[in-house]
C-alpha cells in the first residue's frame, strides 16, 4: 500500500470524517476515497478487560447457523 504524509491543515479537516469520503480536486474530479481508521473520541477511556468480558457474557445474539438460515444460506 502506498503512503502519503498529509499536511497539518488537511489533517485537521479530514479528522472529522466519520466514514468513507470522496476526495475531489477543485474542479470536482474524484481523486480517491478516504476511509478513516477507527479512533476513539478524545478523552474516551479504553475498555477494561472486565468490561470486555462483561459485554461478551451478555445474553442474546445469534449463532452462525441462525444467521445463515436468516440469510437463506442454509
Amino acid at each position: 500500500m502506498n503512503q502519503a504524509i498529509i499536511p497539518d491543515p488537511l489533517t485537521v479537516h479530514i479528522a472529522g470524517f466519520t466514514g468513507p469520503t470522496e476526495l475531489r480536486d477543485q474542479s470536482g474530479c474524484v481523486l480517491g476515497v478516504f476511509t478513516p481508521a477507527f479512533r476513539r473520541h478524545p478523552g474516551e477511556p479504553e475498555d477494561t478487560l472486565e468490561e470486555l468480558r462483561a459485554a461478551a457474557a451478555e445474553p442474546g445474539g445469534y449463532t452462525l447457523e441462525e444467521i445463515w438460515r436468516e440469510l437463506g444460506v442454509k
